[in-house]
């Protein structure tokens, strides 16, 4: 179910009245998209923001200091191997300011330091993760990404379509420009120095 826009915003955006049941297919496949091309989590995990964290268990490489994380907004607890580490024993690193965090690097002196370093070690982070509130310029690269496949519908798959009053739309297999734009603008690197 689409957690980013509802049905109605998609309708706005298209300015018609249609299937909802398929508009929301389109507008969920849109924020999986988005989501997946970002590498980054646009809603917050778990809805309910007053309620408990969500523990997320990663496996901590040895020798590493550093571990993405999917989002991370508010942290509850971090624990390594059965032993809880204190807020002194970490920092996160954030893309920007208003963001989730996308990095967690453990300091010197800290468990990871006395941990048995011949294998990895078990960071269960418990947590609130993902963006709140939605940055709107995603919910636009979303509600474009869902306008234009179901405008792709009466193109009969082809790359244009004639447009009433004249005129072509032209239509490309892949993330619009201005989607691709946006989205790039929040995607995290696929790596992280220790």
């Amino acid at each position: 179910m689409p957690r980013l826009a509802d049905v109605s915003d998609l309708m706005e955006h298209l300015d018609v009245q249609g299937d909802e049941a398929l508009l929301e297919r389109l507008l969920d496949a849109a924020e999986v998209v988005a989501e997946r091309y970002a590498r980054r989590r646009f809603s917050p995990d778990p809805v309910d923001t007053t309620g408990p964290g969500i523990p997320k268990t990663f496996a901590l490489t040895r020798n590493k200091s550093s571990l993405r994380v999917p989002d991370l907004r508010v942290v509850t607890s971090i624990v390594i191997d059965g032993a809880l580490i204190s807020d002194d024993d970490y920092r996160l690193s954030y893309g920007a300011s208003t963001e989730p965090a996308t990095h967690i690097y453990l300091r010197s002196g800290s468990y990871l330091y006395s941990w048995n370093g011949y294998a990895d070690a078990r960071i269960t982070i418990t947590g609130h993760w993902g963006f709140n509130p939605t940055p709107p310029d995603v919910i636009h690269a979303v509600l474009s990404s869902a306008a234009r496949a179901y405008r792709m519908r009466d193109a009969s798959y082809g790359d244009s379509v004639v447009v009433e009053g004249g005129g072509n739309l032209n239509y490309v297999r892949q993330l619009s420009e201005e989607a691709k734009a946006i989205l790039d603008s929040y995607r995290v690197p696929n790596f992280a120095f220790a």
